[in-house]
């Protein structure tokens, strides 16, 4: 396995070595961070010093960041946990992770134009007596910048919250909430390089937000249950490592991608870029005109290269995934939609050996089609 090229990190990155070691004693430190003895404090003060550079690295304050157990927890928390003067509609994008489609099942969807991006006419039209618009920062399978700005001057105009998913984003570009002018946003610990099973809602003070759970009271009443100390000062680690090399990682793997692009659409002429120019680093979700996406990403894997389609399994069959349909893609191209996606530990020879492999891949690809 160590000789393999690992080409989703969008999907989840390694675990920052840094991060490794910061959470080490705390998985043999007992304390319950609700106890008030020596060992409880010491676990309590672990993650509040965590609460804190998450509050400095996202531009909030240590009583705004609540700790979840993942990205998914985070948006189902912050979708279905908004009270908003007796307002119900929920409004999402259509290209927004499944947590985001399916946290409110009533929700209406928001289209986006052909580059993935959400339309803001549309929006502003939908964002009318809704309680709240939530649009995400980058897509994880495309990559693609939405204008969360533009989107939650929309939302605030017509009365309602605006929450954004930044589980792509967080790490990799700047995120700040002020700047933003978002009253939640949610971040996936695994996505920039902390531990598995670990998130954070930002919840603006003074907006009410019902618990998802019934139990402690941790976390301000807003998310009971014992806190995951280890996994929460990983996070934290992990985020400030990634935002002191953003600039660094960012112009890198920049750089890498465009090589990348360049050199596959030489050897696949029909090719289709899926990423739009304003993306996440690292990022490239590229099609393959009437190849099957699932045998490519299979035929990758045996050749040692991890990526992952831009297809979901439905009813037996490999249907195009809900993000590529938003945004109107020819079957052709959608059908054939692999993601590749780099990152911090991602080396410059893992854009040429992932070409060496997409090259036979395609061949053996093509012969069984």
């Amino acid at each position: 396995m160590n000789n393999r090229i690992y080409a989703d990190h969008n999907a989840g990155s390694p675990l920052r070595p840094e991060a490794l070691k910061a959470m080490l004693p705390f998985f043999e430190q007992p304390g319950n961070p609700m106890s008030l003895h020596a060992d409880g404090r010491e676990t309590r003060a672990a993650i509040e010093r965590a609460r804190d550079a998450m509050a400095r690295l996202l531009g909030a304050r240590h009583s705004e960041i609540v700790f979840t157990s993942g990205g998914t927890e985070s948006v189902n928390l912050a979708l279905q946990g908004v009270s908003n003067a007796g307002k119900k509609r929920v409004v999402v994008s259509a290209v927004e992770h499944p947590a985001g489609l399916s946290a409110v099942p009533d929700a209406v969807a928001a289209p986006v134009k052909e580059d993935g991006t959400v339309d803001l006419d549309a929006l502003r039209e939908l964002a009318e007596g809704a309680c709240l618009v939530s649009v995400m920062h980058a897509n994880n399978e495309t990559g693609a910048v939405q204008p969360v700005k533009e989107a939650a001057r929309i939302a605030h105009e017509a009365g309602a919250f605006f929450h954004t998913d930044a589980a792509q984003s967080a790490g990799k570009i700047p995120v700040h909430v002020d700047k933003m002018d978002v009253d939640l946003l949610s971040i996936s610990g695994y996505k920039f390089g902390g531990p598995r099973g670990v998130g954070a809602l930002y919840a603006r003070n003074g907006l009410t937000l019902q618990p998802l759970l019934r139990g402690g009271p941790q976390e301000r009443q807003r998310r009971p249950g014992t806190e995951n100390a280890p996994a929460i000062v990983g996070m934290a680690v992990a985020l400030e490592a990634a935002v002191l090399e953003m600039s660094g990682a960012e112009k890198r793997l920049r750089k890498m991608t465009r090589r990348f692009i360049e050199q596959a659409r030489q050897l696949f002429p029909e090719t289709r870029l899926n990423t739009p120019p304003k993306s996440v680093p690292g990022a490239v979700n590229i099609s393959f005109k009437n190849l099957s996406a699932e045998n490519l990403t299979i035929a990758l894997d045996l050749l040692g290269v991890s990526v992952s389609t831009g297809a979901a399994c439905a009813s037996g069959s490999v249907e195009p995934s809900h993000v590529l349909r938003a945004m109107r893609l020819p079957d052709e191209y959608a059908r054939g939609a692999v993601r590749f996606s780099f990152g911090y530990c991602s080396p410059e020879s893992d854009i040429d050996e992932t070409l060496s492999a997409l090259k036979t891949a395609l061949q053996r690809t093509l012969a069984a089609a």
